[in-house]
C-alpha cells in the first residue's frame, strides 16, 4: 500500500495544489483522505488499494475533490457503480478463499 506521503501527494496533484499547504489546510486534507479511505473500505472493498493507478486511488481522489468543493453528498450517487463493483469483487474474493478456490 502507498505511504501516507505518497497518497497526500497524489491527492494534491489531482487537485492541482502546487503550493505549500498551511497547517490547517494540511490537517483538513489529511482528514478528508482518512475519511475517504475509511468510507471506500467500509462500503466498497475492505482491502482497497490506494496506490497510484488503482481504482481505490481514483475513488479517493474523487472523494476528496467532492469534500473540498462541499459536494460530498454527490459522491455516493455518482460513483455507486464503482462502489458496488468493489463490494461485489470483495465478496467474490472472500467466498473463493473460504471455499478454497483461490
Amino acid at each position: 500500500m502507498a505511504s501516507d506521503d505518497k497518497i497526500l501527494q497524489m491527492v494534491k496533484d489531482n487537485l492541482h495544489i502546487t503550493y505549500e499547504l498551511d497547517d490547517s489546510s494540511a490537517r483538513r486534507l489529511n482528514d478528508e483522505i482518512a475519511d475517504g479511505m475509511a468510507y471506500i473500505r467500509r462500503v466498497s472493498d475492505p482491502e482497497a488499494s490506494f496506490d497510484h493507478g488503482e481504482s481505490g486511488a481514483r475513488l479517493l481522489c474523487e472523494y476528496v475533490l467532492r469534500a473540498e468543493s462541499g459536494a460530498l453528498e454527490s459522491f455516493k450517487r455518482d460513483y455507486a457503480p464503482e462502489l458496488l463493483s468493489g463490494q461485489i469483487g470483495s465478496s467474490v474474493d472472500a467466498y473463493a478463499e473460504a471455499m478454497d478456490y483461490a
